[in-house]
């Protein structure tokens, strides 16, 4: 599996010319290789195992560390998660109405997709069933009164 620019799939065809890419939606995509000596290739799928990344936002008034445990106990709960190396939950940045954390985990290659959606839903639910919100953007207007 290979992605360049914006697109992802697995390499059907290598000419002269073109590359040919089929997608995971089943669409073939033909690349002039001169786009591809000029762009960064990624091959995601020569490594026996993928790291999966995922952000979640909370508020800021939620508990640091029962985020992180809840992460953690999602993460390693999925069967197909390596336990080597082990994940991980962080707490990585303060963003404008939220704590954003970092949950990393490992599984192979192959599970990538289904992990990546499975912890994401089920992370959701740990959320929800602990009262923890997900904030979104929102913006205070302040009308001057009238006179």
């Amino acid at each position: 599996v290979a992605k360049c620019d914006d697109v992802e799939g697995t390499v059907i065809d290598v000419s002269l010319v073109y590359t040919v890419l089929r997608t995971f939606d089943n669409k073939e995509v033909t690349i002039p290789n001169g786009t591809l000596t000029n762009s960064v290739v990624v091959n995601v799928s020569t490594a026996e195992t993928r790291r999966i990344d995922i952000t979640v936002d909370v508020e800021f008034t939620t508990d640091i560390e029962q985020v992180k445990q809840l992460l953690l106990d999602t993460a390693s709960a999925h069967p197909k998660v390596l336990s080597d190396p082990a994940p991980s939950a962080r707490l990585a940045e303060y963003g404008q109405s939220s704590l954003k954390f970092s949950v990393k985990a490992w599984c192979p290659n192959g599970d990538y997709w289904d992990v990546r959606f499975d912890l994401l839903e089920g992370i959701k639910k740990e959320l929800d069933s602990r009262g923890i919100a997900i904030p979104f953007p929102q913006l205070d207007v302040h009308l001057p009164e009238e006179k």
